[in-house]
Order: C-alpha cells, then sequence, then structure tokens
C-alpha cells in the first residue's frame, strides 16, 4: 500500500511526540541537588552604580548612597573587627561598586565568638539547590561587609554597613510582578534584615559540588525602607561560584541527553523521504 504525505505527517508527529516524551523524561534524570558541604566559592555582586545614586534625592553627579568601602573577608575579620569600626572606617569617598566579591563558609556551626555587632552565618548542613525547579533548603553563608555612604537628604554625611550575609530560600516570596525566584539574600551584621531578592536565576554545573548559579539582585522591602529605594527594584546583579567555580570561571556544558541526539536523528529520517517525494512529484 502506498504511503500518503499525509500518512507521513501523522507518524512523524507521533514519533515526534513519543522522542519528545523521552528526551523531557531524560533531561529531568540530569536534574541535580547542588550542594555548599566543602565551603570553598564566591558570591560576586556588581552594584548598578546610578541606581543607588538617584536615591535620597541624590543624582548621578552627587549620588545619594554609594559604595563608600568594601571589606572583604580577610578586611572584616570576625573575630577581631566591630562593626562600628567598619562604619567609621574606610573614607567616605564613592569607590567602584562592581566585584564585591564576598567568600562562603563552611558548612557547622556559626561562630560563637565575634566581635562587637558580627554575625557571619555557617553554610548550614542541609543547604541544597534543586536545578529542577530552582527552589532549595537551608542556608549558605558568607563573609564580607559593604560600607553606604549616604550622601544626601536629612542623613547625608553618615554611613551604614551591609554584610555577613546568608543566601536562603522562602516559597512564599516566589513570583509575583518582580518574578521573585524565593532566594534572597539575609544582612545579619547589627540587626537581621532582607536585603536583597534574587531573581532572572541561571544555572550550570559541572556535578553537586561544582556549580554556578548567576542573576539580578533587586531591593527588598526592608532596604527599600532603609535607603529611599523601591521595593522589587534591580539594583545590580550577582554571580556564585561554588567549588571549582569560585570566582565564577566558565562551567562545561552539562552533556545533552542522548535522546535529544535520538530526537534529532528520528526527525531525519522521516522528513528525508518527504522531501524527495515531493521533488519526484514536482
Amino acid at each position: 500500500m502506498k504511503r500518503t504525505n499525509k500518512s507521513r505527517s501523522a507518524i512523524a508527529e507521533l514519533i515526534a511526540g513519543c522522542a519528545l516524551a523521552g528526551l523531557m523524561a531524560t533531561s529531568g534524570a540530569h536534574a541535580s541537588i547542588l550542594t555548599a558541604a566543602g565551603g570553598a566559592g564566591t558570591f560576586t555582586i556588581n552594584f548598578d552604580r546610578d541606581a543607588f545614586a538617584v536615591l535620597q534625592g541624590g543624582t548621578l553627579a552627587a549620588p545619594g548612597v554609594y559604595n563608600a568601602h568594601f571589606y572583604d573577608t580577610a578586611a572584616s575579620d570576625y573575630a577581631t573587627v566591630t562593626m562600628t569600626s567598619m562604619v567609621q572606617g574606610g573614607g567616605m569617598s564613592e569607590q567602584p561598586s562592581t566585584a564585591l566579591v564576598h567568600e562562603l563558609t563552611p558548612a557547622g556551626t556559626s561562630p560563637a565568638t565575634q566581635a562587637a555587632g558580627r554575625h557571619v552565618q555557617a553554610t548550614t548542613l542541609d543547604f541544597a539547590f534543586d536545578t529542577s525547579d530552582h527552589s532549595g533548603t537551608g542556608a549558605l553563608g558568607m563573609t564580607g561587609v559593604q560600607k553606604y555612604g549616604i550622601g544626601a537628604g536629612p542623613f547625608a554625611g553618615t554611613a551604614m554597613v551591609y554584610g555577613d550575609y546568608s543566601l536562603k530560600y522562602n516559597a512564599a516570596q516566589r513570583g509575583g510582578s518582580n518574578n521573585l525566584s524565593g532566594w534572597y539574600l539575609e544582612n545579619h551584621i547589627g540587626w537581621t534584615m532582607d536585603a536583597y531578592d534574587l531573581t532572572n536565576l541561571a544555572v550550570s554545573f559541572v556535578d553537586g559540588s561544582n556549580w554556578k548559579l548567576t542573576g539580578d539582585l533587586v531591593m527588598s522591602a526592608g532596604t527599600a525602607a532603609m535607603l529611599g529605594g523601591g521595593s522589587g527594584s534591580r539594583v545590580g546583579n550577582f554571580c556564585l561560584g561554588a567549588g571549582s567555580e569560585g570566582g565564577c570561571s566558565a562551567v562545561a556544558a552539562v552533556p545533552v541527553p542522548a535522546a535529544a541526539w535520538l530526537f534529532g536523528s528520528g526527525l531525519a529520517a522521516l522528513w528525508a523521504p518527504r522531501r524527495r517525494s515531493s521533488k519526484i512529484v514536482a
């Protein structure tokens, strides 16, 4: 019996659907749970300088809020450096607000003895990031403290610090008009407060211990109230690199599942005869 183009099309659609289902199932098998138990890695923040400059009535030429200083892990040593000393130190001139590198903390218990005002958090043993839906558990601790200078408004000439962050997930904070991921940075220096929410996430990984997460940072309600911005407004981006990806080096692509190749070759085999048939008829 001669097979018509219509029947070939129906068969092609059926096989393509089966192949796609197999591809999806295989891809699901490649979902991974990412951890950071080793404590090796970095969380690098690149703030949008201009987004902060216009806060507190400031302008791009005379910023209302700006990065006055960044204390890295060594400079913000939690055992000896107090919160007050960082507010008062570092100067009040504007500094670059990009490449602010926070180092991840090992999993375990947060240090019991810390300088006044300091609350560096350990990474919790149950920290995990699910690549299938970007949900997670636990908290990822990090070091590093940023000093904000206030250049305009009623508090001009003063400064405040944010840092001793932990990265946490709250499903209740997911979605909404700002497409929040549910992940957020929680400030622990001085007091505990949601500082920035994470959105537009993209993840790549070598395995569960070596991975990279990127995305945007938006103001939390708490930071908006403190600095005078709009909750949910974009203020920068970040790159979290764990394990061998500390510093956010390039991650090799996760291999494409074998079903993808079967899917492509199957379509090629199906459509090649149809093209030859059409050419003969023409």
